[in-house]
């Protein structure tokens, strides 16, 4: 860590400016505890131009950290999220790409496997049938980018420590919502300051005629009654009661303005920010995620074996909008955000369920998006006793164990993982016996080389001999791990 920080202070000291300088000072500084100092160092960050959003991700979790949530959320709003990058794993899909480079047959040198690996994962996530639960396969958590990813974890912070109630009230508190200034929605209300004449002048009595008298007006201006004949031009008339009609609403209201202009004018007052689009996206997201986990709440405490197809109580409404972006909280968000452990052991649930192990796969990515873990793995493991029933592989669920359990230190569980699915991608690639052994996808070495770093290397071999795995293809990935000095390499 000295090294680290005398690392950082050189960088620094070279270019100040340097907005992943300060933002590496920050980390190291909340690694030590630090929370102030690192706070500091993050808001040095986001000073300099070059700072993107990551820099404001990590000041808003500095600030959750240190329960000033209403900055948390300033400092959210404050970056600017980046246009969605075509991720490698859909590089197929590039419309009019002549040159698209294919493996050729038996000479898998990585790039098939890591094909073979998008492929699998794909067809896992979008099954899609009578069985699986909509609710679950429409959640618009599934699409988040790993940047909207980071920032979700900061709300889920936040959620964790306040609750959904007081979390809605503090983004009240911070923002006005776009929605509430937007002027599409006053159009019938505006107000021009004109006045309307074609009704024709109110004279007399008022209703456009002398006392006791019958008037008819012709187009010459003749008028026919019980009065003498005279001659009236009709059009200077309506002409000046015009001009005085307008002149008494100038007088009235001097300056007429419309619905738009007045609710800006107000927005200025309260001196809040507009809270941008996707922020308040992501808000909602959290909304859908807290009722699909309340339904799996609900399920859980009955142990009901039958899916849920519709919202908790039966309940089909959305998020309503008012002055603070979504409707009230309910008693079912709070269910959700308060789900007990599971009381099931996955073989119990497996035995029992009728739910498809796509919604179990889909109940895990819940449950990590709101930092959910114990939930999360009963939810994989649950996935996989199910995809062993149905004989099929289950690589999704085996790749989120992996990393959860390489980020806990538990070696058997992630080498076991990292071992069935490279067992897969050899078997799936296209490779004669004679061809080298299949290079392992960046996933796997990046779970090994967290182990690594977690435990040390040694602890880790000793994991390994103990295990009933292709020993001889982990150990490459260990070699890897001396030969680039991952953390952990010489301990």
């Amino acid at each position: 860590m000295d090294s680290a920080t005398e690392l950082i202070d050189e960088a620094i000291a070279t270019n100040e400016g340097s907005s992943i300088a300060w933002i590496g000072r920050a980390k190291i500084a909340a690694t030590r505890g630090e929370l102030e100092e690192a706070w500091k160092a993050a808001s040095k960050a986001c000073e300099y131009e070059s700072a993107g959003i990551n820099a404001f991700v990590v000041l808003a979790d500095l600030c959750a950290d240190l329960q000033r949530y209403s900055e948390a959320f300033v400092a959210l709003n404050s970056g600017s999220m980046p246009q969605l990058e075509l991720d490698y794993y859909l590089r197929d899909l590039v419309p009019n790409r002549r040159n698209k480079t294919s493996p050729s047959s038996g000479a898998a040198n990585g790039c098939d496997a890591v094909s073979k690996l998008a492929q699998r994962l794909k067809k896992e996530r979008n099954v899609f049938n009578s069985k699986c639960d909509d609710n679950l396969s429409e959640l618009p958590g599934k699409m988040m980018t790993p940047t909207e990813h980071d920032c979700y974890s900061v709300l889920v912070k936040i959620l964790s420590d306040v609750g959904w109630d007081r979390l809605l009230a503090i983004r009240g508190e911070a923002f006005v919502m776009e929605t509430d200034i937007d002027g599409k929605n006053a159009g019938s209300g505006d107000r021009t300051g004109g006045t309307n004449t074609e009704a024709g002048p109110s004279v007399g009595n008022g209703n456009g005629t002398e006392p006791n008298s019958t008037v008819a007006a012709k187009g010459n201006g003749e008028v026919i009654g019980d009065q003498p004949s005279t001659t009236i031009d009709l059009e200077n008339v309506t002409e000046a009661l015009t001009d005085m009609s307008i002149s008494q609403a100038s007088e009235e209201e001097p300056e007429a303005i419309t619905e738009e202009e007045r609710k800006k004018k107000s927005f200025e007052q309260t001196g809040k920010v507009v809270c941008k689009p996707w922020l308040d996206y992501l808000v909602t997201v959290m909304y859908e995620d807290l009722r699909a986990m309340a339904v799996w709440n609900a399920e859980e405490r009955t142990h009901s074996p039958v899916p849920a197809r519709s919202s908790v109580n039966g309940s089909t409404r959305s998020p309503g909008s008012s002055s603070n972006g979504l409707a009230d909280s309910t008693d079912d968000i709070e269910a959700g955000r308060q789900l007990d452990r599971p009381k099931r052991s996955p073989a119990e649930i497996a035995s029992t369920t009728r739910r498809h192990l796509a919604d179990w796969l889909r109940r895990g990515e819940l449950a990590l998006r709101l930092q959910k873990v114990e939930e999360a793995k009963s939810a994989f493991w649950t996935c996989i006793k199910l995809s062993e029933k149905a004989k099929v592989p289950s690589i999704s669920a085996r790749l989120n164990l992996m990393n959860l359990a390489a980020s806990e230190g538990d070696a058997p569980t992630t080498i076991e993982c990292a071992d069935v699915i490279w067992t897969y991608l050899d078997s799936a690639c296209d490779r004669k016996s004679s061809s080298k052994p299949t290079a392992p996808v960046r996933n796997i070495q990046r779970a090994i080389f967290n182990l690594t770093a977690k435990l040390g290397l040694r602890k880790v071999r000793e994991e390994l001999a103990n295990l009933d795995v292709d020993r001889h293809r982990m150990g490459t990935v260990l070699l890897d791990a001396v030969s680039w000095h991952v953390h952990g390499y010489s301990s």
